[in-house]
């Protein structure tokens, strides 16, 4: 380290740890040592890197939290999307027939395909897209959420 100050160290660590703005660490420590802009930059850079799992433990709560909110409604859009789809299956026969009723029904050409173009958008949307959607955000929900978790349980598992 640049510095041993173990004071000044944990004052740099406990800011970071709360999630403060770095330059303003930075800020703070050319405010308490008298350090330049650089060496002050250069002194929190290394405390950061050097302590980083220490950080990465004091931010747990805060982050685990957050962490398990987009996990568990990433896990219901999953599940949502799931469920419509196999609930779905027997919908394209469904509006197959749907179709056709419309068609033979129509009195004038032009009002049955729009009638046609309308059920179909319909149907794509409401048992394809809304399902797939739900399917490919609330997975990236929750590949979001374990990625964002993987420094604090790297840092928890090094104790073990």
């Amino acid at each position: 380290m640049l510095t041993n100050n173990k004071e000044l160290t944990t004052q740099i660590i406990k800011q970071l740890a709360e999630a403060e703005d770095v330059d303003n660490v930075i800020l703070d420590v050319c405010q308490t040592t008298g350090y330049d802009w650089e060496t002050a930059k250069a002194l929190v850079a290394q405390v950061q890197q050097d302590r980083e799992p220490e950080i990465a433990k004091k931010q747990l709560p805060l982050m685990f939290a957050v962490a398990l909110v987009i996990f568990l409604g990433g896990l219901v859009l999953v599940s949502y999307g799931v469920y419509v789809l196999v609930q779905n299956q027997a919908a394209p026969a469904d509006f197959q027939a749907y179709l056709t009723q419309i068609v033979e029904k129509r009195v004038n050409p032009e009002a049955g395909f729009q009638s046609a173009v309308r059920s179909y958008l319909f149907f794509f949307f409401h048992n394809l897209y809304n399902p797939i959607t739900t399917l490919v955000f609330g997975g990236a929900m929750i590949y979001g959420s374990l990625v964002g978790m993987r420094k604090v349980w790297s840092a928890l598992m090094s104790r073990w």
